[in-house]
């Protein structure tokens, strides 16, 4: 940012050296300014972006073409999130279900599946349990954690060059993995796994004052690291399910 009281100063010393005329005046403060917009330039941080894991069985792949579209169920995984981080979560699975019939899944109501298999004196005969729910795929989700810290002391320029934050910059992240089971013979099919980086190579993090007052309340212990906002992480899941669909059909 230009520093017009500097230039001032300068010119005040300049005048009384060279006597400058208005319009030696003008051209002094445009060259500055060309000059000092060309030397700026803009720090961005970037956190090195995770790869997704994508296994699909051959069997998946197959039964998708056969069945384009097939009745399926959402469940939810209780591993190491409380029951009210569920309860939190609802809004994510409601997005997930969305997607999947935009996607031209007919999709079951997962408490009444619950219900189903709770009430069930044959839980693990997977024949008799799609002939009860009229249901061909479980679409299960093993993982799902919005507070993947990520953090990076490095920094980057829109001149292209590098340096070294002094701090080591942290912020959240997040994660959600599916598994698929074809209920008609109880096969495990396939494995997703998706994570959101925040700061990426798309959507890098400026370091302007807004930047600097976050990390310095976070420093002092007046907040917690950056979470992600709710809108990001609903668009995540339902692109990391619009993926796995795609996947799946391949």
């Amino acid at each position: 940012m230009i520093n017009f009281k500097l230039f001032s100063k300068i010119l005040e010393q300049m005048e009384k050296i060279t006597k400058l005329t208005q319009i030696g005046k003008i051209l002094f403060i445009t060259l500055i300014a060309i000059i000092s917009v060309n030397c700026s330039s803009t720090k961005f941080v970037k956190f090195n972006e995770q790869g997704n894991d994508i296994y699909p069985s051959a069997n998946l792949k197959t039964f998708l073409k056969e069945n384009k579209s097939p009745k399926i169920v959402l469940r939810i995984q209780k591993v190491k999130a409380e029951p009210a981080d569920n309860e939190g979560n609802n809004f994510l699975y409601d997005a997930i279900e969305k997607e999947l019939l935009m996607q031209g899944f007919t999709v079951r109501d997962r408490q009444l599946f619950n219900q189903v298999i709770s009430n069930s004196d044959g839980n693990s005969d997977y024949i008799r349990l799609k002939s009860k729910t009229d249901t061909d795929l479980i679409i299960e989700i093993s993982k799902m954690d919005s507070k993947v810290l990520y953090h990076t002391n490095r920094y980057i320029t829109d001149k292209g060059k590098d340096g070294v934050l002094d701090y080591n910059y942290k912020r959240y992240g997040a994660v959600v993995e599916f598994k698929i089971v074809i209920i008609s013979n109880n096969e495990f099919a396939g494995t997703y796994t998706y994570n959101y980086t925040p700061c990426n190579e798309k959507y890098p993090c400026q370091i302007d004052d807004s930047f600097k007052r976050k990390w310095k309340a976070v420093q002092k212990g007046k907040r917690g690291y950056e979470e992600i906002d709710k809108s990001a992480l609903e668009e995540f899941v339902r692109e990391a399910t619009k993926a796995m669909v795609a996947s799946m059909r391949q």
